[in-house]
This record gives structure tokens, sequence and C-alpha cells, in this order.
């Protein structure tokens, strides 16, 4: 089953460089080709920031595209005992994929993403 990862189209990537988008999406695509893509249960909130701590896994993200100005991918879920929660937090509604990158907002309010790390499950 597809899964909105991130809809550029919300208010709240308003100024968002669509382009910046696809060109930090085609090193995304390179990753995820590979099988190495995944997501955490939430947000890391210390230094690893941009790093996947595979004690937290609880999704694989398989084939991510931009499409329309969102971006679309099969999630597997893992078969632990947080991929299991992270299945049920998804279903129930109450949560999302939440993107992890970075990039730079300018003075003008627009935002240039420079990489794509992952999609983890955030709270809706």
């Amino acid at each position: 089953m597809k899964h909105i990862l991130t809809d550029f189209s919300q208010d709240r990537w308003k100024g968002v460089d669509i382009e910046s988008v696809e060109k930090a999406m085609i090193k995304v695509e390179g990753v995820a080709s590979k099988s190495v893509l995944y997501g955490e249960l939430g947000h890391p909130d210390d230094s690893s920031l941009f790093d996947i701590s595979l004690k937290n896994v609880t999704h694989q993200i398989l084939e991510p595209k931009l499409v329309e100005g969102k971006i679309v991918s099969d999630i597997k879920f893992l078969k632990t005992t947080y991929g299991n929660i992270a299945a049920e937090m998804i279903e129930s509604g109450k949560f999302k994929f939440g993107i992890r990158a970075a990039g730079n907002t300018q003075e003008d309010g627009s935002i240039t993403v420079k990489q794509i790390y992952t999609w983890d499950i955030i709270p809706v």
C-alpha cells in the first residue's frame, strides 16, 4: 500500500523549492534501491539527528517517488516489537510519517532542501 510520506502542497511547506526536493530525491531513490532506507519510531532528539539507529528502526521505505508535489512510497513494517507498534500507530490515523531532512531557510521564507535522510513515525 502506498503511503504519503510528505505532501509539499500543504501550507506548512509554503516556500519550499520543489527543484531542491527533486535533487534530494535522486540520492534517496538510490539508497532505497539498495533496500537500506529505514525509519524510526519518532525523530531522534540528540546529536544523532542524521543517523538511523538500528535499535529504533520500525519500517523500510521502498521505492519513494515524488509525484505531483507529494513523496509517496510503499512501506514495509518490520516484524519486531517496535515495527508492530509503528504499524498500529499509522493505522490508527493519529500518527504520520515525518521527513528528516536538512536544508536552508532564506530570509524571504523560501526553503531549499539539501538532503533527505528518512521518514520517521511521529504524532499528527
